[in-house]
């Protein structure tokens, strides 16, 4: 007996020991561990920031700088007349504010323009735009390019001294700016809206027809039997035409009646009755 008894004894303490184990394991293990899965993390969102970026401003920013060796010395009126060219009411892009402004070239552009080539040149001028500021459009002045206008890889401008201001201008407005492209694409959103508006529209109201006939028929199916007689006209006047009434300014109605007997089915018996 004492023997069983301990054996029973020591299986509890086992059990015990088993069960506080299990318990030990989920408290330091288990629960950390789900704490750390389930966990979430939040993020407080800028809304002012996404508000306003919501709302795209209708114009948008651009600066213009004229680097040219006559700017100091003010030897010609070219910048005043890429200025003007420009800033025209008649050919001003719609889609920027346009800032304009002139300088003389620094050091370091001075001596890039004097053996200029259009590949080396421009990635020397490139490399040292990393702090111009975003929009901001570089016309350099070179004088050994004569008559033309050339387009650096970055937002640069190689035109020589004898282009003429407007040639600068256009190309400014439609090649650099896309200022044509912008409001292509402005109008084309524009017209989606109105197209999606028009699309509401018509699945509010229901599209109609120029008119519409509205027949009621008396079907008699045993005509030899059955006398059917109606007062349609009372019916239409007192149910229908007050319903008309209401959807009258969507389109025209006609009303009309008749009455059809299935003759057809009258014949047949006949024929049958008289041969049988």
């Amino acid at each position: 007996m004492k023997t069983g008894d301990s054996k029973k004894k020591h299986m509890d303490r086992d059990q015990i020991l088993c069960i506080l184990s299990f318990a030990g394991v989920m408290i330091l293990i288990g629960i950390p561990t789900w704490w750390k899965c389930t966990k979430v993390y939040r993020v407080d969102l800028p809304y002012e920031q996404i508000q306003t970026e919501l709302h795209t401003p209708d114009v948008l920013p651009a600066k213009i700088i004229l680097v040219s060796e006559d700017i100091p010395s003010d030897k010609h009126t070219f910048p005043i007349a890429l200025r003007n060219a420009l800033m025209e009411d008649k050919v001003k892009p719609a889609a920027f504010k346009i800032e304009f402004s002139a300088r003389g070239p620094s050091s370091f552009e001075s001596e890039v323009m004097k053996d200029f080539s259009i590949q080396d040149s421009d990635n020397k001028i490139v490399s040292r735009q990393s702090n111009v500021n975003e929009g901001t459009i570089l016309i350099y002045s070179v004088p050994s390019l004569s008559g033309l206008i050339l387009l650096g890889t970055g937002r640069s401008l190689y035109v020589g001294p004898d282009v003429e201001a407007s040639q600068v201008g256009h190309v400014v407005r439609e090649v650099v700016l896309g200022d044509s492209v912008l409001k292509s694409s402005a109008e084309s959103i524009e017209s989606d809206k109105k197209l999606l508006d028009n699309k509401l529209n018509l699945r509010r109201v229901p599209a109609s027809a120029e008119g519409y006939d509205i027949l009621f028929t008396l079907l008699n199916p045993e005509p030899e039997k059955l006398n059917a007689e109606w007062d349609i006209r009372e019916a239409v006047e007192s149910y229908v035409e007050p319903f008309i009434g209401s959807i009258s300014n969507l389109s025209t109605f006609k009303v009309k009646s008749q009455v059809s007997l299935v003759l057809l089915f009258f014949f047949l018996r006949s024929y049958l009755k008289q041969y049988s």
